[in-house]
């Protein structure tokens, strides 16, 4: 079945994102890679490259470097476009391939170009432009890994691996079996960390916004068909309130949704969240007591809600 846009959910994602210039660009091609190209705060990637940059120089002198993040947000909003094209015609979920496979190579080069544009210094900008170039060459990997295109950017890729090892065994450094929104969250973070003037903190950082990318994978996008079934709405709207407590986490502001008491949420979520947990006491070493709280925000809020009853205690290690 395709759409006239299947990238827009019920939450106003899509369109009107920075990175799309009109210069060259046909209506169609410009049309199409607005409408697959989310809201800068609607980003989990780019939300993890702010928080970052702006909590882990313990002198505050990265304001300074503010205008570094802008670009950088374009690059990161840019190349979750290209996914999710790139997902979309792997699916058939677009009226017109060749103007989809157009958008979605003018979204790739828009978003290499975009980090070339940050304001940085010599020695940043060669890093900015190394990290960001090796988690694009993830990316052709991470997206032909099964599964349909979920709320926007992938179907769960973490399911995959769920079923291939037990739950107990210890979280792996990251690989390419990583989906596209771990690759994108982990370069997330690195970015952050390289305008923060941070690059010992780089390494953990990247494993710890995979980790929350495949969290947010664990749970299933369901359909945005407008035929979709209540199981699929359901799923839907759980994603977008996982994803919108990890936004207003990291952004500091309150968290104010909730998810139900689901089983099969638990079941999905709970190893995920204890892996990220690993990942974030890891950062114990590189990050003052600020960033370190501001990052563990959004696994504060879901510890509770899948700590309610069936024996699911919260997770322990949490910060006041």
């Amino acid at each position: 079945m395709t759409r006239s846009n299947p990238f827009v959910d019920g939450d106003g994602d899509g369109n009107g994102a920075e990175p799309v210039q009109s210069t060259g660009l046909t209506p169609s091609v410009r049309a199409l890679s607005l409408q697959a190209c989310p809201r800068p705060d609607n980003s989990l990637p780019v939300a993890l490259c702010r928080t970052v940059a702006t909590t882990v120089d313990a002198d505050s002198s990265v304001a300074a470097e503010a205008p570094a993040l802008e670009p950088l947000a374009t690059a990161l909003i840019a190349l979750e476009g290209y996914v999710r094209l790139r997902r979309a015609t792997l699916v058939d979920e677009v009226d017109d391939r060749e103007t989809a496979l157009l958008a979605s190579d003018y979204l790739f080069a828009r978003a290499h170009g975009a980090v070339g544009e940050a304001p940085l210094d010599a020695e940043r900008a060669l890093a900015s432009v190394r990290a960001f170039t090796a988690a694009s060459s993830e990316l052709p990997v991470a997206i032909d890994r099964g599964g349909r295109a979920g709320d926007g950017v992938l179907e769960s890729a973490s399911k995959l691996e769920s079923e291939s090892k037990p739950a107990s065994e210890p979280a792996p450094e990251p690989t390419v079996e990583a989906g596209p929104l771990a690759v994108l969250a982990g370069c997330g973070c690195v970015l952050g960390a390289i305008v923060g003037d941070r690059p010992d903190a780089a390494d953990p950082l990247r494993a710890y916004g995979r980790q929350l990318g495949t969290l947010l994978d664990a749970v299933s996008g369901g359909s945005l068909d407008e035929t979709a079934s209540p199981s699929e709405r359901l799923a839907r709207d759980h994603r977008k309130t996982v994803r919108q407590a990890m936004l207003r986490g990291l952004q500091g502001e309150a968290i104010t949704g909730s998810l139900p008491d689901d089983p099969r949420l638990r079941t999905a979520l709970l190893p995920r969240l204890e892996e990220a947990t690993a990942a974030h006491g890891r950062l114990a070493d590189h990050l003052d007591e600020t960033a370190l709280g501001r990052l563990e925000r959004p696994l504060r809020w879901l510890a509770g809600e899948l700590g309610r009853g069936d024996g699911f205690g919260a997770i322990d290690g949490q910060r006041d």
